[in-house]
């Protein structure tokens, strides 16, 4: 079997692109200008125009102007109330005194070592896996080696 010559479809295709690529904008048609207008002005009068109801924007306007009486009165007006003159008071150092102890920096340092040793430890777990997986991925893209079947 001979391959198949495209070299006539190669060569037409090659013309129209270079010749595309040399024009840089195509000419004014005033007959396809107006074709295009016709064609817009027709679907733009066979969709309905939206117009906003009556009945909705009313409602929607009374709600805002409810909403900025409600938000203005409420900055203008309303103030935290002062502390009652009979109000318990807070027993700050007691409550302090309470707290328990933090650990100490050693205790944390011996808790970070070993893990971090861990991290690193297991940085390259995978590498030895991931290398085998990328050794069969190249050799299954050559096709000089056989497929499995």
């Amino acid at each position: 079997m001979e391959p198949l010559n495209d070299n006539f479809d190669d060569d037409a295709m090659a013309f129209r692109l270079k010749r595309e690529a040399s024009m840089t904008w195509p000419a004014f048609s005033p007959l396809l200008h107006a074709r295009i207008m016709r064609k817009i002005t027709a679907i733009s009068a066979s969709t309905p125009q939206i117009i906003p109801n009556r009945r909705f924007i009313a409602p929607l306007a009374a709600a805002a102007a409810i909403l900025l009486a409600v938000g203005l009165f409420a900055t203008l007006h309303w103030r935290p109330r002062p502390l009652a003159a009979n109000a318990p008071q807070r027993q700050d150092s007691s409550a302090i005194a309470q707290l328990p102890t933090l650990p100490s920096i050693d205790f944390f340092a011996s808790v970070a070592e070993p893990t971090g040793q861990r991290v690193l430890e297991a940085r390259f777990a995978y590498l030895d896996r991931d290398a085998q997986r990328l050794t069969r991925y190249l050799a299954n893209q050559l096709d000089v080696l056989p497929s499995a079947p």
